[in-house]
């Protein structure tokens, strides 16, 4: 899932030095109400506490996110791996644990750089795109 955003940033961003609006409902168009980004460390049990219902869910590895998308309290789609190319910023609690819903899926994207690296960082986004 890491990819498939990416990609999208890529292809939406590549023309704009001061940040564009991605939505994950274009990168993700299968059926989903909520997606849970999971940073690493996150056990079975802070998972299953956090989206309501016991997710059969492994540890977090160091270096890892795990995307989990959820409908109507089920798994619909669930996959962890290396992610270093973009953070998601959440206003509120910094838990680890980021909720996307399906109708708040819009995030603003600016690019940072570190050293000779490009870094974005998704920060939600709710108005109207121009």
């Amino acid at each position: 899932y890491c990819i498939s955003i990416v990609n999208e940033i890529y292809k939406e961003c590549a023309e704009s030095n001061d940040g564009c609006i991605i939505n994950l409902t274009d990168v993700f168009p299968f059926e989903w109400d909520k997606l849970y980004v999971i940073e690493p460390w996150h056990t079975p049990k802070e998972i299953s506490n956090k989206v309501g219902f016991d997710c059969e869910c492994e540890i977090v590895p160091e270096g890892e996110r795990m995307y989990l998308f959820v409908k109507n309290d089920k798994i619909v789609e669930k996959d962890t791996g290396e992610c270093t190319d973009f953070s998601f910023i959440n206003d509120k609690k910094r838990t680890g644990i980021h909720l996307i819903e399906r109708e708040k899926s819009r995030f603003k994207v600016s690019k940072s750089n570190e050293g000779d690296r490009v870094y974005y960082i998704l920060k939600k986004y709710n108005g109207s795109k121009e």
